[in-house]
C-alpha cells in the first residue's frame, strides 16, 4: 500500500482480529502505534516502516505472540522511549528492525529469550548502557547492527556461541576493553564492523581462525602491538581498515595472499619498516592508505594504474614519481650495491639520532619560545596568499582562492552567523559545504592568540562531539578557519525561535546535554594535557541535522598546564547558564545523570 496518510492510532484494529500481514511501510502515518494492535493474535508480519509514527513502543505489542516479523525503523526519528521488555515474549520472531529512530534506555535482556531471532537492527538511536549478554544466547542471531548509540562496556563473552554470526557493527558507540578471546569463534562471521570505539589490546593471531571475513573495520580505537601476519589466512577480505589506532611493527607480507582486497587503510598509526612487495600481487587493490606511519624504503605501486594511493606523512619511500614519491637510487632498484644500501641505512639512523636530540633541544628551549610567541604570530599572519594547511582527512587541496570565489570575497548573503571573535560563512567548495570562519581584521595580541589557541587546540583532539577543523589559512589580509558546516546552527539560534525550540523534546534536550558532557569529558581527562574550553554557552553548541550537540569555538581554550591562576578559567560559568536554558529538568522517565564541569579551579556537578 501507498501514499496512505492520516493518524495510525484512528483505525479499528479490534476488526482484524483474523489478519496475519499487516504491511503500511513507505507512507505518511503519523500518531503513536495505538494498544489495540495488540488485538491481532494472528499477525505474522508487522511492518511500519518508513513512516512518521511517534512516541513509545506498546507494552503489548508483546501480545502478539505470532508475530515472525517486526519492522519499526525509519519513523524520522519520531519513535522514541525505553524499548519495552515484553518484546521478549515474541517467541517466534526472526526479524526484529528498529533502526532510525530515537529509542533510549538499555536494550531489553528479554531479548536473549527470542531464540528463533535471526535479525536485530538497533542501529542510529540513542540506546545506551551495556550490551546484555543474553544475546549470545541467540543462537540463530546472523545480523546484530548496533551502529550509531551510546551503547557503553565491553563486548560481551557470550557472543562466542553465536556460531551463525555473519554480521556484526558495532561502530560508533563507546565500547570499551578488549576483545574477547571466545570471539575468534564466530566462525560464520563476514562483516566485522567495530570502528570509533575505545576498544584496545593487541589483535591476537586467533583472527585467523575467521577464514569467511569478507570487510573488516576496526578504525578509530586504541588497538596497539602489531598487525598479526595469520590475517593473511583470511583470504576472502575484500575490505580491510585498521587506520588511526597505535599500531606498530612492519605490514605482514602474508597480506598478498588475500587476492580479493580492494580497500586496505593502515594510516595513522606508528607501522615501520617497509611496505610489502606482495601488496602489488593484489590485482584487485583500488584504494591503499599507508599515510601517516614511519614506513621507509623502495615502494613497488600497485596492480592497478588507477588505484587510489596515499603513502604521505611517513620516513622516507622512494618509488614510481606517479605517486609522488622521490624516484630510488639506481643501486637500490638493481640491487647491486650492498655497502650503498647499508650506507643509506646509517644515514637513516643518524638522521633519526639528531632528529632525537633536536626534539630534546626542542623541549628544553620550550619556556623561551613562549616568551617569543606574540613575534612569531605576527610573522606567521604575513604568510604569502594561499597558505592553506590541511588538517586530518581535509577533502581535497582546497585553496585560499577557492574559498574566496565560493564566498564571493565574503559577501554579506553568505554570513550565516557573527560572533564577538569573527563572523562565519557558508561555502559550497567543489561539490561539499563548509562553514568558514572569517575572524574579525583588528591588530592587537588578543585576536592572534585567539587564531592560535584555536588552532592549537583543535589540531590536538578528534572526538565525535567536538567540531572538526578541516584547515585554516594565515594571509595578511584576512584569516579564517574551516570547519565541519552544522546544518541547524547553534543552540542559541534554536531556543531563541520558539517554533524550532518546540522541536528540542526532551530526549533530544538530554542528548545534547549528553553530547557536551562528553565532548568536556574528553577534554579535561582523555587528553594528553587537560583542555579548559572557558567559553561554554549555547552560541557555542552546534547542532546537526540529527540535533547531534558539538562543542565549538575553542578561541579562548587553554591547556591545563597553561593555566597558572583561577582568573585564567572564566567562561566556564556559561556552561551552568546554557543548561538551565534547556530548562534542565528531568522527566520521570529519564535517569538523572551527573556531569562534571571545570568551573573557576574546582568542580562543580550539575544534575541533569
Amino acid at each position: 500500500m501507498c501514499n496512505l496518510s492520516g493518524r495510525l492510532d484512528s483505525l479499528d484494529f479490534v476488526a482484524l482480529h483474523l489478519l496475519a500481514h499487516l504491511d503500511l511501510n513507505s507512507n505518511n502515518l503519523s500518531g503513536p502505534i495505538p494498544q489495540s494492535i495488540s488485538t491481532l493474535g494472528e499477525l505474522t508480519l508487522l511492518d511500519l516502516s518508513s513512516n512518521s509514527l511517534s512516541g513509545p513502543v506498546p507494552p503489548s505489542i508483546g501480545n502478539l505472540t505470532s508475530l515472525t516479523y517486526l519492522d519499526l525503523s525509519q519513523n524520522y526519528q519520531f519513535l522514541d522511549g525505553h524499548l519495552p521488555s515484553t518484546l521478549g515474549m515474541l517467541h517466534n520472531l526472526k526479524k526484529l528492525d528498529l533502526c532510525s529512530n530515537s529509542f533510549t534506555g538499555p536494550i531489553p535482556r528479554s531479548l536473549g529469550n527470542l531464540t528463533s531471532l535471526e535479525f536485530i537492527g538497533l542501529s542510529y538511536n540513542s540506546l545506551s548502557g551495556n550490551i546484555p549478554h543474553e544475546l549470545g544466547m541467540l543462537r540463530s542471531l546472523s545480523f546484530l547492527n548496533l551502529i550509531g548509540n551510546y551503547i557503553n562496556g565491553s563486548i560481551p563473552g557470550s557472543f562466542g556461541i553465536l556460531s551463525t554470526l555473519e554480521l556484526l557493527d558495532l561502530s560508533e558507540n563507546r565500547i570499551l576493553g578488549s576483545i574477547p578471546s571466545t570471539f575468534w569463534n564466530l566462525k560464520s562471521l563476514k562483516k566485522l564492523v567495530l570502528a570509533s570505539n575505545q576498544i584496545n589490546g593487541v589483535l591476537p593471531p586467533e583472527i585467523g581462525f575467521l577464514v569467511n571475513l569478507t570487510h573488516v573495520d576496526l578504525s578509530s580505537n586504541r588497538f596497539t602491538g602489531s598487525i598479526p601476519p595469520q590475517i593473511g589466512q583470511c583470504h576472502h577480505l575484500l575490505q580491510l581498515r585498521i587506520s588511526d589506532n597505535l599500531l606498530t611493527g612492519p605490514i605482514p607480507q602474508d597480506l598478498g595472499e588475500c587476492i580479493g582486497l580492494y580497500d586496505l587503510d593502515f594510516s595513522r598509526n606508528n607501522l615501520s619498516g617497509t611496505i610489502p612487495i606482495t601488496l602489488a600481487q593484489l590485482y584487485q587493490l583500488q584504494y591503499l592508505n599507508l599515510s601517516y606511519n614511519s614506513l621507509s624504503g623502495r615502494f613497488a605501486g600497485t596492480s592497478l594504474p588507477s588505484a587510489l594511493v596515499s603513502l604521505d606523512h611517513n620516513i622516507d619511500i622512494c618509488g614510481d614519481e606517479r605517486y609522488g614519491l622521490t624516484p630510488c637510487e639506481a643501486s637500490e632498484i638493481d640491487g647491486n650495491s650492498e655497502g650503498k644500501r647499508h650506507n643509506k641505512r646509517l644515514r637513516l639512523a643518524l638522521l633519526l639520532a639528531f632528529s632525537l636530540f633536536c626534539f630534546i633541544c626542542l623541549a628544553i628551549g620550550s619556556l623561551a619560545l613562549f616568551c617569543w610567541r606574540k613575534k612569531f604570530a605576527k610573522c606567521w599572519s604575513k604568510s604569502k596568499a594561499g597558505d592553506m594547511f590541511s588538517i586530518w582527512d581535509f577533502n581535497g587541496k582546497i585553496a585560499f582562492q577557492d574559498i574566496l570565489d565560493a564566498t564571493e570575497n565574503f559577501d554579506e548573503k553568505y554570513c550565516i552567523g557573527s560572533g564577538g571573535h569573527g563572523s562565519v560563512f557558508r561555502a559550497e567548495v567543489r561539490g561539499s559545504a563548509f562553514a568558514v570562519k572569517l575572524l574579525h581584521s583588528m591588530e592587537g595580541y588578543n585576536d592572534e592568540r585567539t587564531f592560535h589557541s584555536e588552532i592549537d587546540v583543535l589540531t590536538k583532539i578528534r572526538h565525535r562531539c567536538i567540531v572538526k577543523l578541516y584547515g585554516y589559512c594565515s594571509h595578511s589580509q584576512c584569516r579564517f578557519l574551516v570547519y565541519d558546516l552544522m546544518e541547524r546552527g547553534s543552540l542559541a539560534s534554536i531556543l531563541h525561535e520558539e517554533q524550532l525550540a518546540s522541536e528540542l523534546d526532551w530526549p533530544k534536550r538530554f542528548a545534547i546535554v549528553s553530547d557536551v558532557a562528553q565532548a568536556l569529558s574528553y577534554l579535561h581527562h582523555d587528553c594528553d594535557e587537560p583542555i579548559i574550553h572557558r567559553d561554554i554557552k549555547s552560541n557555542n553548541i552546534l547542532l546537526d541535522c540529527d540535533f547531534k550537540g558539538y562543542v565549538s569555538d575553542f578561541g579562548m581554550a587553554r591547556e591545563l598546564k597553561h593555566i597558572y591562576s583561577s582568573r585564567e578559567l572564566a567562561g566556564m560559568p556559561g556552561a551552568a547558564a546554557m543548561l538551565l536554558r534547556l530548562q534542565c529538568v528531568v522527566p520521570q522517565d529519564l535517569n538523572a545523570t551527573g556531569f562534571t564541569l571545570m568551573t573557576r579551579g574546582r568542580d562543580a556537578n550539575l544534575a541533569c
